[in-house]
């Protein structure tokens, strides 16, 4: 949980009140906050449920704002108004609800349709659900928040059409897929500090972890664990949606727009898209080797993955 966008009802579960059951209108009121701090231009607050207050605040111009920033629109006013009911019950249904008010406004400010594709539902259900998961492992509900992950790639399995071919719903549905395939429960408990662990880091190759506790220690531990001894190998395909992740950032778009232009959709939609081929640098490539280090396929060579990359980018 993050306490700058949190709910009043993730307050109260946090606080050991197990009747309070979170549901996807909890990420609607952590959205509201969110679309509230753009317009102040920084974040005031330090918990979310004042968030209600800073709204009255910014209406009664009792809050200054950041320069340059526009001014709220009365219908989004509102709009916030509902996502930051104390009662889950009073806001709206579901984020498909709000992109339909949101679509609405900007026509009703700009003047024109809202160019971009209206999402299909089951992609903000998937969405919401892993919002969902998130909120759950931070609470310390593990099993939980597995169930819920499950949930939202099965989310993503029901997407149809033109949408189920996209690179990122492609890649993104692999990814869950795979990491679901080798999750584990608890494996081992270390024991050793006196009070809260605030902070952990792996090292690359996950031999050793480094604790940093409120009982103002660090502590360095070997990890032992009872997992497949992996040798040094040119290639594992379970890596291979870290490779294609990263081939897509690296991907240029058609089309830029530059800042003294009015572009027209036709423009916008190609300066979204990418195509072509993949253009990163010696440098990018050693930070891929660190992120699938850190993911636990640090023993992968350096030439073996530089040829499934090169294989893979003449594919594209």
């Amino acid at each position: 949980m993050t306490p700058e966008y949190c709910s009043p009802e993730q307050v109260l579960q946090a606080l050991g009140n197990k009747d309070i059951e979170l549901t996807l209108k909890t990420d609607i009121y952590s959205f509201a906050v969110s679309i509230l701090e753009m317009f102040i231009g920084e974040r005031t607050w330090s918990h979310g449920e004042a968030a209600p207050l800073i709204l009255d605040a910014y209406i009664n111009k009792d809050i200054d704002v950041k320069n340059n920033i526009a001014k709220m629109p009365e219908e989004l006013i509102t709009l916030l108004k509902r996502c930051l009911q104390e009662d889950p019950q009073a806001r709206p249904k579901d984020m498909l609800e709000i992109s339909n008010e949101l679509i609405s406004i900007y026509k009703d400010e700009i003047g024109e349709e809202y160019f971009r594709k209206i999402p299909e539902e089951v992609k903000l259900r998937a969405d919401s659900l892993n919002n969902k998961a998130l909120t759950y492992l931070d609470i310390g509900k593990t099993k939980e928040a597995e169930e819920v992950w499950k949930e939202a790639v099965k989310v993503l399995e029901e997407i149809k059409g033109e949408d189920a071919s996209q690179k990122e719903v492609v890649s993104t549905l692999q990814y869950a897929k795979d990491k679901l395939a080798i999750s584990k429960n608890l494996l081992r408990t270390f024991e050793g500090h006196k009070n809260d662990v605030t902070s952990i880091c792996l090292s690359t190759d996950n031999k050793y972890a480094l604790s940093g506790s409120e009982d103002n220690t660090l502590k360095l531990w070997q990890l032992e664990w009872e997992l497949e001894d992996n040798h040094p190998a040119d290639w594992d395909d379970r890596a291979l949606p870290y490779i294609k992740n990263f081939l897509i950032l690296h991907t240029p778009y058609i089309a830029v727009i530059t800042e003294d232009t009015e572009p027209i959709e036709e423009e916008i939609n190609l300066a979204l898209t990418c195509r072509g081929k993949p253009n990163y640098t010696e440098e990018d490539f050693k930070q891929l080797l660190y992120t699938l280090g850190c993911a636990g396929y640090g023993w992968l060579r350096e030439e073996g993955v530089r040829k499934k990359l090169e294989e893979i980018a003449k594919n594209l």
